[in-house]
């Protein structure tokens, strides 16, 4: 047997830590104490199992995840960190802050080969003290796999049973014209001798053996047929890709409430693909660890190796006690049983699970002590409501029509109709309907209500028929050709909320449904750009793009009740971009210098490679590349600068230039600072000049603004460089964009979107509260512009109304299931909230002192798991 990780050792260098400058220096981890409490829980609870780490969005779970590996590494273990794929730039800005220097994260199989290309940057992974991976690493792709793709199993073998084994090579492995790739082959030539180095006993050595033996004729290994979708030999790959991962004594799992089943890309990759070392332990974080069922309680355990006997049956009559006592709050045996059952929860649940909420946040307690108010009063959330008497007559038929036309439809023949019900209010599919409609109502006129068919299914068509063309008549763009979208009163009502809050901070958008998102950016777009032309502001957009002249006209409708002059606002688009270009001109006269200067302050690394940079914006000849490669570089990089800055621009100093020039610098090359700062060998300058290229493309892409830039789209499309530049600019309070409409798939999740914003907007219904929670998550941080506007009203003595919090508006379309909608995820998320939160009885505008001492008694009895104690 090997010896077990010593997590007693973890613990002592958590002490150290904790005693250590790394503390307090301005790049370190700075703990708060609700975080050092956090990992002393961590240290006392991993000797005996994993734990999942559950604190509510924005506490910062990632900075004590982040302490917790760097613990483990000085105790001499590795830690592998599983994380969504668009997070590894901020893992690694968290890890550089604890003096993790890790390679980027690792997406493919292609790049986990790379490793081991004789040009290659990293060490091969097995080396890494920490390894990063997404989530979706194990992903295979469909059809028949190239030889690169599952040649590393045979060739580990070959090389294990001659190098380390002392045996002849496997017949036919000589001339086997499938193993001929030359990263493979260094793999698993390093693979095998880094198992040679190792005892027997170890796990490494048992798995491979493990894997030799239950192949006994090596040459099924080399066959490509081998690997079908359905082949055992593809899990015994996955065995062998693990050993060049190394063996893991800690694995924390980032958002590890995703891809649930046993089937997900991430389950595989923790069962199939990583190894644990004996002592082994798991850390899973999660702000929502139970989202929609309790059954998943058991689900979040059992990632963290934990298989609880008791849990379903705690878990089950809690439910059930929290919903008697909120039917029957007055009946004394009602809450004794619910005591009860919230005494055996925690019992139950304790051991494995720690989580912090919003009761123990500086800002809070903050607010709660100078406003009196509830904890959840913070969060201003509340329905932007598009009301039916607002609507047009058109409007108000098509609502009617939408119902009557779900009705009387067949999900098989026409999904979108008999759905249209359920999406009228998010405008999802609607454009589509009515454009058909209206294309097909002469070649399909529907008869008659009155002529009708010779079946009930005729009849039935007929109606569908009749209800979809009336629908199309009903509501038409006000010019043919138009999209219906931009009339849409749902879009209208969150225009109208948007503008009044961009004067002063940002708002962030969540959406669903990429039509109504691209509906929503070129309206605010138009109207943004046509509102500072007609006051006289300069835009920074040379002509309007074909593809949103529509959305200027209606627009234009829209603000001023007349149609647009397309030839004269091209004409004063012109005339205030040259307004801009000749400011811009000015900002870039000396700006080479003053960014020299600004890096002379900088690290010798920093200042070589970013000297480099502007060495080749002056002389782009003199640096060893073409003229053409960086053509109009220095403009490129000043307009970037220009925008990221704002108004500060023209008077920043050098030093914050050079700030600046590195923050885009990073986003665009979709890099990091410990990407920057790793080591300190000199870099190929051939390999640092294809980056710059690369870099500057990027910015003159994202800069350039040939479309509006006040609101901009994150969806799943985006390059990784953009989505990173995107979240640099939308923090920044004076650039662009004003507005963020995110996919909700996209950008809910570990984005850090706090520092110029404090208001959500979600443009269409979800149905589980834990992604709401996580969109709000994303301006609900710690450091955010909420927390600081709130500091600010507080030392100003601001009271009622006027103080600060963070605001959140659903759109809910009156009239429409979105109403049915709204009330059921209420339900959800007060369920929801007992589980995670213990806020189990709902506030009472008019409630009675017995009810209110009720509330103060069954709070006192909820379920906390913090290891504070609570919120104190």
């Amino acid at each position: 047997m090997t010896t077990a990780f010593d997590w007693g050792d973890v613990a002592r260098q958590a002490q150290l830590l904790l005693k250590s400058e790394q503390m307090h220096a301005d790049n370190g981890l700075q703990l708060n104490d609700g975080q050092r409490a956090s990992l002393r829980a961590l240290c006392d609870r991993l000797p005996r199992s994993g734990v999942i780490l559950a604190d509510e969005v924005g506490m910062g779970k990632t900075r004590i995840a982040v302490a917790l590996a760097h613990c483990v590494v000085a105790a001499g273990g590795r830690v592998a960190i599983v994380a969504p794929p668009g997070l590894g730039g901020q893992w690694q800005r968290e890890l550089s802050r604890a003096g993790l220097h890790t390679p980027e994260l690792l997406r493919t199989y292609l790049q986990y080969l790379q490793a081991w290309t004789p040009d290659s940057s990293t060490r091969p992974w097995f080396k890494e003290p920490v390894v990063l991976l997404s989530h979706g690493f194990n992903r295979w792709p469909p059809g028949r796999l190239p030889d690169w793709r599952w040649s590393l199993l045979p060739e580990t073998l070959a090389r294990y049973s001659k190098d380390v084994l002392g045996e002849d090579l496997p017949y036919g492995y000589n001339g086997c014209a499938t193993l001929d790739d030359p990263e493979t082959r260094a793999a698993g030539a390093s693979i095998a001798s880094y198992l040679g180095g190792i005892p027997r006993r170890a796990v490494a050595r048992r798995e491979i053996d493990g894997v030799k033996q239950s192949i006994p004729v090596w040459k099924r290994s080399a066959e490509a047929e081998s690997y079908g979708s359905q082949s055992t030999l593809r899990s015994k790959l996955d065995r062998i890709t693990g050993l060049g991962l190394g063996v893991f004594d800690l694995t924390i799992i980032d958002e590890a409430h995703k891809s649930r089943g046993d089937e997900s890309l991430l389950s595989s990759l923790l069962a199939n693909v990583l190894l644990e070392n004996t002592g082994a332990r798991r850390v899973a974080m999660s702000a929502t660890p139970v989202e929609l069922d309790a059954a998943q309680w058991q689900q979040s355990l059992q990632r963290i190796h934990v298989h609880q006997v008791a849990l379903p049956e705690a878990i089950d009559s809690y439910v059930k006690n929290v919903e008697a006592l909120r039917s029957s709050p007055g009946d004394p045996q009602v809450e004794a049983a619910y005591s009860a059952a919230a005494k055996r929860y925690k019992d139950v649940l304790d051991p494995y699970l720690l989580r912090r909420d919003k009761r123990e946040d500086a800002a809070v307690r903050s607010f709660v002590k100078h406003t009196g108010l509830p904890t959840n009063a913070y969060r201003d959330v509340a329905t932007l409501p598009v009301r039916l008497e607002s609507m047009s007559i058109g409007w108000k038929q098509a609502v009617c029509a939408a119902e009557a036309l779900s009705f009387v439809s067949d999900l098989r023949e026409d999904s979108a109709s008999k759905r249209q019900r359920l999406t009228m209010g998010s405008g999802h599919g609607i454009a589509h309907l009515i454009d058909g409609a209206l294309d097909n109502e002469e070649r399909d006129r529907p008869r008659n209500a009155d002529v009708v068919g010779n079946t009930a299914e005729e009849k039935r068509k007929s109606r569908a028929a009749w209800w979809k063309q009336s629908l199309g008549r009903v509501i038409q763009p006000e010019v043919a050709g138009e999209s219906i979208l931009y009339q849409h009163p749902a879009l209208i009502e969150a225009i109208n909320f948007i503008e009044a809050t961009t004067s002063d901070e940002k708002v962030l958008v969540f959406a669903r449904y990429r039509e109504p998102m691209h509906a929503l950016m070129k309206l605010l777009n138009a109207r943004a750009m046509l509102q500072a032309l007609r006051t006289g502001g300069v835009w920074p957009q040379r002509a309007v793009p074909e593809d949103e002249k529509d959305a200027v006209r209606v627009a234009h409708r829209q603000l001023y009740g007349s149609e647009v002059h397309l030839a004269a606002l091209a004409d004063q688009l012109q005339d205030a971009y040259r307004v801009l270009e000749n400011s811009r001109q000015r900002f870039r006269n000396g700006l080479v210098v003053k960014l020299r200067e600004g890096l002379g302050s900088l690290g010798t690394r920093q200042q070589s490679i970013y000297g480099d940079l502007l060495k080749m914006l002056e002389e782009p000849s003199s640096a060893g590349v073409s003229a053409a490669v960086t053509h109009g570089g220095l403009a490129v990089v000043a307009r970037a600068l220009s925008d990221h800055l704002g108004d500060g621009a023209e008077s920043a100093t050098p030093a914050e230039l050079a700030s600046a020039l590195i923050d885009l610098v990073q986003a665009a090359a979709n890099l990091d600072t410990a990407t920057d700062t790793a080591d300190e060998t000199a870099l190929d300058d051939q390999r640092v000049f294809r980056d710059w290229a690369a870099v500057l493309k990027q910015l003159d892409g994202d800069y350039s603004h040939t479309s509006g830039p006040f609101a901009r789209q994150l969806h799943g499309g985006i390059e990784p460089g953009t989505r990173q530049l995107l979240q640099l600019a939308f923090n920044r309070p004076n650039a662009f964009p004003r507005v963020l409409i995110a996919q909700s798939m996209v950008g809910r999740e570990g984005l850090n979107l706090h520092e110029a914003c404090r208001t959500v907007v979600l443009l269409h219904l979800e149905w589980n509260p834990a992604i709401v929670e996580q969109q709000i998550g994303r301006v609900d941080r710690l450091g955010s512009l909420w927390e600081h506007r709130l500091r600010a009203a507080i030392g100003e003595q601001v009271h009622g109304e006027n103080v600060p919090r963070i605001r959140v508006r659903q759109i809910v379309f009156e009239g429409t299931y979105d109403e049915a909608h709204w009330r059921v995820l209420e339900q959800r998320w007060d369920l929801l909230r007992a589980q995670l939160h213990g806020d189990i009885l709902p506030a009472r505008a008019d409630a009675e002192p017995e009810y209110l001492a009720l509330r103060d008694r069954v709070a006192l009895v909820a379920p906390q798991f913090s290891p504070t104690g609570g919120a104190g």
